[in-house]
């Protein structure tokens, strides 16, 4: 497999908000979007640290209900960034944070006794590619003077054969990501006000 590396982390510039309908209260604001299947395996596979990641809908959730075709752009350091949504633009400023994080499952090793074999060659992997905060910077429409912060993380699952020869799970020790279950997943959420 074409290594799935935390530069995927480092080259997405992520950011993500809301806004309440209350000018006074704080509310809850999240935002979700995922990519599946073989666009999934695919932006698993590049070996590019600045492609973007495409989410053909992203779901803004809370006190502004809306959607959008939203893409992530490749930087991986602090930054602002506008949402377009047909609510309005989101404007944010974000700060990546720590590292990300990988964890392969290895397929069940054949035991000892005679005639016993592994019933499967598939690694199993999921990760956290990037976390970090956002804070609202304003915005038009339903999102104009918007106020808030959260966090927010993007995570992948995915699955890829074990090589030939190899006994235990990495990302130097398979072959590219599968489409049948790769997932990348967006996720933001935190207090906002308007």
């Amino acid at each position: 497999m074409r290594k799935i590396t935390m530069a995927l982390a480092a080259g997405v510039v992520l950011a993500a908000a809301g806004c309440t309908s209350t000018p006074a209260k704080p509310s809850a604001e999240t935002i979700a979007g995922t990519v599946s299947g073989s666009q999934a395996a695919a932006d698993l596979n590049s070996t590019s640290t600045r492609a973007p990641l495409v989410f053909p809908v992203m779901s803004f959730t809370g006190a502004v209900t809306t959607s959008a075709r939203i893409t992530l752009t490749g930087g991986g350091k602090a930054g602002n960034a506008v949402f377009k949504t047909p609510a309005g633009d989101l404007d944010v400023h974000h700060v990546p944070g720590g590292k990300g994080s990988m964890s392969w499952l290895s397929p069940q090793p054949p035991d000892a006794s005679p005639g016993h074999i592994r019933v499967s060659d598939l690694c199993t992997f999921s990760a956290v590619f990037s976390s970090g905060t956002y804070t609202v910077t304003g915005g038009t429409g339903e999102f104009a003077k918007a106020t808030g912060h959260g966090t927010y993380r993007v995570s992948a699952y995915g699955e890829a054969d074990l090589l030939k020869g190899k006994s235990a799970c990495s990302d130097t020790t398979t072959g590219p990501v599968l489409a049948d279950g790769a997932e990348i997943a967006f996720l933001a959420s935190g207090p906002l006000k308007r």
